[in-house]
């Protein structure tokens, strides 16, 4: 659905589910406006760890500082819980020098942390400890936490409806 001719200024958006018979999936909204301003989707790639990510966070802060975010969402622990190398000691460490990173460009920038789903992966640690480690985490150092872990289920059954195009 495509809504123009709106104002610049602020919005709502409601979804009306009202005799719904299935699930509803929203997979997400793009907005534009002729404000200033830009939206960045991905700065990152794929298969990082927390371990892998601590690497390369020393050289995010000249990129931070040319694109000064207001909002950052970072989701880890994907590949984390299958490699004993990253644990979760080595996750908290690499989310705490990436926040760390980000808020020495911008105090006041909101971060969104979120743990995924479960995936088919062998497990070397519980990815549910990675989720525990994030929570804390979150929650000590004034950031936002979503939790895909626990509201996408089981691998089994998020496969079932869908939601992996892979393991």
């Amino acid at each position: 659905v495509d809504i123009t001719g709106l104002a610049n200024t602020a919005h709502s958006l409601e979804i009306d589910t009202t005799n719904n018979t299935g699930v509803a999936a929203i997979h997400g909204f793009s907005l534009t406006n002729t404000v200033g301003g830009y939206e960045v989707v991905k700065m990152g790639n794929g298969g990082v760890t927390g371990q892998m990510m601590k690497g390369y966070i020393p050289y995010m802060q000249p990129v931070a500082a040319d694109f000064p975010i207001n909002l950052l969402l970072v989701i880890l622990g994907t590949n984390d819980y299958r490699i004993a190398a990253s644990t979760p000691a080595e996750y908290i460490d690499a989310l705490t020098k990436l926040t760390a990173a980000w808020r020495a460009v911008n105090p006041a920038i909101g971060i969104v942390f979120i743990i995924p789903p479960q995936s088919d992966g062998v497990a070397v640690v519980p990815l549910s400890s990675y989720r525990d480690a994030m929570y804390a985490f979150a929650l000590a150092n004034n950031c936002e936490f979503l939790n895909m872990y626990d509201v996408f289920g089981s691998y089994a059954q998020s496969a079932a409806l869908g939601q992996w195009a892979d393991s």
